[in-house]
């Protein structure tokens, strides 16, 4: 695309130069960058630069199987490797409470580059609420949250912060397929969307609004279940950091990860990657999931983002010319399609289950 782009402008340069400068003149000489029907600007947009100097904590909770050590050492090293060994720090939580099995397969690597470990059972959300409490997250620009199971080895990561900084939201994500929520899946038309739905599998954040999060988000970190959290945070760091609402989340579609989906946590059943895991969630933990979902609806109602994830969208597209774009799909919304979304809503959050 951007070969073809260049072409025409090349073309366009060649052809003033040849010309007489009654036929090229002032115009030629000023030309402008030529707006294409993909509305791509032939010039790149103007990027907030990478800071080299910014630090990273990746946030990594993990169990002993070889695959997920596997993925875990090549997103490390691809992670130091794009931002500079000394630019990132990782904590590591073992959720199966089998560090030693790291320890014994991989003792060098270890020991080179994990710089905070734990072990500890539950969730992600908690792990980081109890371990990163009186945590100097201060010398970090961007905390990224990792589940054990999104491989981004082929993720150019100085593009993407260099949008996530231009983008000034406090939550970004990259995008990816095979996720909960269909508008986190990328976008081609756009840099970067801004959401008010961010998913729990791999956010990136700012460190004061981790913290908001953490420590000031009542009832938003459940201790059997993550439900109810993506739903709400956007809106909650927007209100409590004075940021316009819907622009404190932001979904960078330049750059992508792989979700591998191995569905190894406990609450899928045996918690393996066994042939034999369903990898359906159980029914226990799909009933905690709704359960913790309407306790944050009902702490934070002007803040949670109700709605089945079918329905759940980005708001607004900024491409690749800076250009932004309303997605706000209005022409969509029929008196049918409000009564669907009532329907889903209370079908989405358990309720028709409580019903009967």
């Amino acid at each position: 695309m951007y070969a073809l782009l260049w072409l025409v402008t090349l073309l366009r340069l060649c052809r003033c130069m040849l010309a007489d400068s009654s036929t090229c003149g002032h115009n030629c000489q000023n030309a402008q960058p030529v707006l294409l029907q993909t509305n791509l600007l032939v010039d790149e947009p103007q990027m907030e630069p990478l800071r080299r100097a910014d630090r990273m904590l990746a946030f990594i909770s993990v169990s002993s199987n070889t695959t997920v050590m596997d993925v875990a050492r090549n997103n490390i090293a691809h992670l130091r490797w794009s931002l500079g060994r000394d630019n990132v720090d990782v904590y590591m939580v073992h959720y199966d409470l089998q560090k030693s099995s790291w320890l014994t397969k991989h003792p060098d690597w270890y020991s080179q580059n994990v710089q905070f470990a734990a072990e500890q059972r539950g969730l992600k959300p908690q792990h980081m609420q109890k371990l990163l409490s009186g945590f100097d997250m201060s010398k970090y620009t961007w905390v990224w949250a990792l589940d054990e199971d999104i491989d981004f080895t082929g993720t150019d990561m100085i593009r993407f912060l260099q949008v996530a900084h231009t983008s000034k939201s406090q939550i970004v994500m990259p995008a990816a397929e095979r996720v909960d929520f269909p508008h986190q899946k990328p976008n081609i038309g756009c840099s970067y969307r801004y959401a008010d739905v961010i998913d729990v599998m791999f956010p990136v954040f700012r460190p004061d609004a981790l913290k908001t999060v953490l420590h000031e988000c009542e009832h938003c970190i459940h201790n059997d279940s993550t439900w109810g959290l993506s739903r709400v945070w956007c809106h909650f760091v927007s209100r409590k950091h004075g940021i316009q609402r819907g622009r404190a989340c932001a979904i960078v579609d330049e750059a992508r990860v792989v979700h591998l989906s191995f569905k190894s946590h406990p609450k899928y059943g045996n918690g393996s990657h066994d042939e034999n895991h369903s990898g359906h969630v159980r029914k226990s933990a799909t009933k905690a999931g709704y359960a913790a979902q309407r306790d944050v609806r009902r702490w934070h109602p002007e803040d949670y983002v109700p709605g089945c994830p079918s329905v759940v969208w980005a708001t607004e597209c900024v491409d690749r010319a800076g250009i932004p774009h309303s997605l706000i799909y209005s022409n969509a919304v029929t008196t049918n399609h409000s009564t669907f979304h009532h329907k889903s809503e209370r079908e989405c959050d358990g309720s028709i289950d409580d019903d009967q």
